[in-house]
């Protein structure tokens, strides 16, 4: 991708409450930052169906190139089905799941997209040894592809220009080496029985 574009972003998030100050912080950067146009979700479906709301969500992801999943200390801790795939149904997978899948999967009318996860900093010491992920703790889509995905710490990602646009660059990186190679390590369907 040429980097004086805007790039097109998802935020994918868990919508607990006390998430929403930090998810504002990450969008209020990425607005700063000046190189990036947000297509997350903006109003309130859910009086809607999960199948319309997830036909909505779709095209949001394939439209943009780049996601960033904020993993949230919900998410990681008492929100995991959030995040968990349910076998052979993606619709009654957690969302959060189904936007990575998603956001990892190379659509015919859409390329696979960057993949950024900002982890909470309140999850930073039990989750980084320095700044390399220990991934042993992380959901299945998280861990099984983890070369594929940049981990960035809130801290750093919210207050420091230069490791928020490097994290970004990095992914942009993996997702064209990934594409280029054709080395099909990338799993989204996890959530597909394995015969």
């Amino acid at each position: 991708m040429e980097q004086s574009k805007k790039q097109k972003y998802f935020l994918s998030y868990s919508h607990e409450e006390k998430n929403k100050p930090k998810i504002e912080k990450i969008q209020e950067v990425m607005k700063e930052w000046g190189k990036a146009i947000n297509l997350s979700e903006r109003e309130d479906k859910s009086k809607f169906t999960d199948e319309t709301i997830w036909n909505y969500l779709h095209k949001r992801i394939a439209d943009s190139s780049l996601t960033i999943l904020f993993y949230s200390f919900d998410l990681h801790s008492f929100n995991r089905e959030k995040i968990e795939y349910v076998k052979d149904n993606f619709l009654a997978s957690g969302w959060i799941y189904n936007e990575i899948s998603a956001s990892l999967r190379d659509w015919k009318n859409n390329r696979r997209n960057s993949l950024v996860c900002v982890i909470d900093e309140k999850l930073e010491n039990m989750l980084f040894n320095s700044d390399k992920i220990k991934t042993n703790d992380l959901p299945e889509i998280l861990k099984e592809n983890n070369e594929y995905i940049v981990f960035a710490k809130y801290s750093e990602f919210v207050n420091n220009n230069y490791y928020l646009i490097n994290s970004i660059y990095k992914a942009n990186f993996l997702n064209a080496r990934e594409h280029l190679m054709k080395e099909g390590k990338v799993k989204y369907n996890l959530h597909l029985s394995k015969k």
